[in-house]
């Protein structure tokens, strides 16, 4: 593992919702970063013996994987990180009681003292469910119950529970933007501080628009990576702090994008997790069609709460998703090569300089 330390220079442009320029989608500051303070390159090692043919993700669940599968009897393999082993089959396909029509989709992983739990959204039910893990894994059979029904929401994706009273919407309007609110209460609460991230509208594809969402429960925190623009919008869902970070010059040309044909667009940001003290967004910064190809290398950008940049791990493969555990451990998983393959990192003294922060 080799590690260099350059200097980085932030450049904070606080625009109010006055100034926003109409071609470009922004929260309340924008933060461009030229540069990370730490960039560590990881060398190609030999992937974990798992069998996971078929895989297309993985979503991290405390000290359990699952494996998500487009394809066959079931949608979840669940993998234990302890023993590295195989453990149950979850979520079958069907059109029953406990079955799936399709791919269940905005996972959402709620551990508490006594169980642990996995919130998701079922598009054919239009219901959000939380899967107790512990009790399904101990009785071998499903633990589920809906939480709450997004029906007369149109295109919600997510919707995450907050809490007992509170849901968090990023709705589909109208096929041209996005709109997120709350729902406290069964009352309707909208962000007002997230610059005009609900007013930017397209005119050629919603997909212009779309992100890869995490949202943190400790901080009520919401951070949106871009798909197809080289963007992370970060903003709280209880107060008026919200913030764009573009690891770049400027930002994208929303309308620009959107009228770019399918040979000449981009891909920039895969996966998104959130942890206590900081965020890692999965950077891909490639064609769209070198993506699909599985052709160069992923990266890893940490930033803390603020926008600040921390640091930028290089992965030697195309990755599709990522975990680190307990500041030590990072798992990357890429259904990009010829095998679906998930490898294992100590990166236990790389990640001391940022695990405090």
């Amino acid at each position: 593992m080799k590690e260099t330390y350059i200097l980085f220079i932030t450049i904070l442009f606080v625009a109010g919702c006055s100034s926003h320029n109409e071609q470009t989608l922004q929260c309340n500051e924008v933060n461009y970063v030229q540069e990370f303070p730490h960039e560590v390159n990881l060398e190609g090692i030999k992937p974990l013996p798992l069998n996971l043919v078929g895989c297309v993700d993985m979503k991290p669940a405390d000290s359990l994987l699952i494996f998500k599968v487009d394809e066959g009897e079931y949608f979840w393999k669940i993998y234990s990180l302890n023993s590295n082993g195989f453990i149950a089959d979850m979520l079958p396909r069907g059109h029953g009681d406990m079955e799936f029509a399709s791919l269940p989709h905005s996972e959402s992983v709620i551990p508490t003292d006594s169980a642990l739990y996995c919130d998701f959204c079922d598009d054919a039910r239009q219901t959000l469910f939380r899967c107790d893990l512990t009790r399904t894994l101990q009785q071998g059979r499903l633990a589920l119950e809906p939480k709450f029904s997004y029906r007369k929401y149109e295109g919600a994706y997510p919707a995450v529970s907050l809490s007992d009273t509170s849901v968090y919407i990023k709705e589909n309007v109208g096929s041209d933007g996005y709109i997120r609110f709350m729902l406290v209460n069964g009352e309707r609460q909208d962000f007002a501080g997230i610059g005009n991230l609900n007013t930017v509208r397209v005119k050629e594809n919603l997909n212009t628009l779309s992100a890869v969402t995490c949202i943190n429960r400790k901080r009520m925190m919401a951070v949106e990576a871009m798909l197809r623009m080289n963007q992370i919008n970060v903003y709280s869902l209880q107060s008026d702090s919200s913030f764009t970070i573009c690891v770049g010059e400027k930002l994208d040309d929303v309308n620009e994008v959107d009228g770019l044909s399918k040979r000449m667009r981009r891909k920039y940001y895969g996966s998104v997790v959130t942890y206590d003290n900081y965020f890692v967004a999965l950077y891909q910064g490639t064609s769209m069609s070198d993506y699909i190809q599985g052709k160069g290398k992923s990266s890893l950008q940490f930033f803390d709460w603020k926008g600040n940049p921390l640091l930028c791990i290089k992965l030697p493969m195309v990755a599709t998703s990522f975990y680190i555990k307990d500041n030590s451990d990072l798992y990357v998983f890429s259904s990009m090569e010829a095998e679906e393959a998930l490898y294992k990192y100590d990166c236990t003294e790389l990640l001391k300089s940022i695990a405090g922060v």
